[in-house]
Order: structure tokens, then sequence, then C-alpha cells
């Protein structure tokens, strides 16, 4: 079962298509014991969409990071990836997963994002 997560991202047409403007971390840990999770992520997307129709996907080692110590993503959006953002308006996003040694990939986080275009 995913984590439900409502994120907000500003595109800002007068930043530097390469300035950072959107950055968070997700640590994952095992509700039962509340550790770290023992897995290792081999492959993952994180999605931003509208009816089902991407705008934007990051992965591994393209604006998605897997932390293996700390169990852990972080997720890192640059301006020029939002340009997509014409007006303020909402989207879904997901991050999902396949672990090491699985073949199925799952849905960790999703939710609903506010997009918001500063003039």
């Amino acid at each position: 079962m995913a984590t439900n997560k409502t994120i907000e991202v500003r595109h800002i047409p007068a930043l530097d298509a390469d300035a950072i403007v959107y950055i968070d971390k997700f640590g994952l840990i095992d509700t039962a014991t509340g550790e770290p999770i023992p897995y290792t992520a081999e492959q993952a997307v994180f999605s931003i969409s509208e009816n089902e129709r991407s705008k934007l996907q990051l992965t591994l080692g393209e604006g998605l990071l897997w932390d293996d110590l700390e169990k852990s993503f972080s997720i890192v959006i640059r301006n020029s990836q939002l340009r997509f953002i014409r007006e303020d308006s909402e989207f879904e996003h997901a991050l999902s997963v396949k672990w090491s040694g699985n073949q199925l990939a799952e849905t960790i986080i999703e939710g609903t994002v506010t997009a918001v275009r500063v003039a």
C-alpha cells in the first residue's frame, strides 16, 4: 500500500533553467519494526502526471537519488523540468520502485501535486 502525500511544485520563469525549485527526501522504514527497510532499490521512477499522461519522469541518477545506507530517496527538480506548468493547476505524482532481487515493481508513495506558476 502506497503512502499518500501532497506536494507543491513551483515553476518560476524568471529563474535560470538549472535552478533547483523542488527538493524532498523520503526515508523508508518497516512499519512493523520501525527500522529502515532491508531492501535496495534497483530501479525507480518518480512521475508527475495529468489524467495518467506523464508530464515529468525522474529516474535513478537523473533527479531521483537512492541512498542505500539511509534507505531513502531524494527528489531534485529543476526549473526547466516544470515548463509544462502554464497556470496554477493540480496533477498526480507517484514514486514506484523495483527492489533488488524482486521482479515486481510497487508504488510506494503517491498523491496530489499542487503546481504553481510564479509570475
